[in-house]
């Protein structure tokens, strides 16, 4: 494979909600409307949170811890040089 003509390196930071007694993550967003807390044992499924949603949303603190991941990401671009048909 030929060398990449650009490569560009980005990354997503946002948070996940697991409860601190178990394995348990948040799958949606409890707020005054939706008291509710869902959860699922795929931490893959669950609820991604940004900065700002970790201040409003209303959720028993003292028994849910909320854990920072950072995805970092790497996009290589190729570009080569191809005939039209025909030519």
């Amino acid at each position: 494979m030929t060398k990449p003509t650009n490569t560009s390196a980005y990354e997503k930071s946002f948070y996940i909600i697991k409860r601190k007694d178990s394995d348990i993550y948040v799958t949606n967003r409890p707020n005054k409307h939706n008291e509710e807390v869902e959860y699922t044992t795929n931490k893959n499924a669950s609820r991604k949170f940004e900065d700002d949603d970790l201040k409003i949303i209303e959720i028993d603190r003292s028994s849910h811890q909320a854990i920072s991941v950072i995805k970092k990401y790497t996009v290589d671009t190729f570009e080569s040089e191809v005939a039209f048909n025909g030519e």
